[in-house]
């Protein structure tokens, strides 16, 4: 299985959409068909510190580099949650060697900053995946004076 992994450190600068008080906003991020969230940090108002990690898992060859994280910034409310703004997050843009800070802007207004990183197979890069073969059997000889000597 391949792997995306997001810590959702903090962010700022979208709009308060509460009448009263202040915006109680949480992270939503989607990658395919798959949506997860932080906890919600109460009385954040415009900027807010999440300090959570989410991590979302595929198939090998569902995940590649045209994958894209989309990223949504909401007021916890009771009934519909307001958007605070929204971003995507394209994976080919980064290098993924390593965790990539990232300022994801938003839209209408603000940003959150993540640390993105991608694990493929047993490494953490597009396009390499590490195989260990555990045993064979069925062989044919093709050695003409002993056994075969598979590697």
């Amino acid at each position: 299985f391949s792997s995306v992994h997001v810590l959702v450190k903090w962010g700022g600068g979208w709009q308060n959409k509460e009448v009263a008080g202040k915006s109680d906003p949480y992270v939503e991020l989607t990658v395919g068909d798959i949506t997860k969230r932080t906890a919600t940090v109460e009385e954040g108002g415009t900027s807010a510190v999440f300090n959570e990690s989410l991590s979302f898992h595929a198939d090998p060859l569902e995940l590649t580099p045209d994958t894209v994280v989309d990223v949504r910034v909401l007021d916890d409310d009771f009934g519909r949650d307001d958007v605070l703004g929204v971003g995507r997050l394209p994976l080919a843009r980064y290098s993924l060697a390593a965790p990539t800070e990232v300022d994801v802007p938003l839209q209408p207004r603000g940003f959150v900053q993540v640390a993105l990183s991608v694990t493929v197979g047993e490494t953490d890069s597009f396009g390499r995946l590490r195989v260990k073969a555990l045993g064979g059997a069925g062989w044919r000889d093709q050695d003409l004076l002993s056994h075969n000597d598979p590697y």
